[in-house]
């Protein structure tokens, strides 16, 4: 399974400038991101569906084949 975490249109532009180099689920709540937050509870890797421009740091899927 893969757990793919997005960007919501709406929410993204209200978070800025934390969101200009970053997706919103990679932003710190507590000690934790949220996508953290979301492996810890799932047991599975989290991906990024963001901005084209962050994609190359935050992938939207395994690179490599790697889960």
């Amino acid at each position: 399974m893969t757990v793919l975490l997005f960007d919501d249109p709406a929410i993204r532009p209200r978070l800025l400038p934390f969101t200009f180099t970053r997706p919103v689920a990679a932003l710190r709540c507590g000690i934790l991101t949220v996508a953290e937050k979301w492996e810890r509870r799932l047991g599975q890797p989290a991906h990024y569906l963001t901005e084209q421009y962050l994609q190359a740091k935050y992938p939207a899927g395994p690179i490599g084949g790697q889960p």
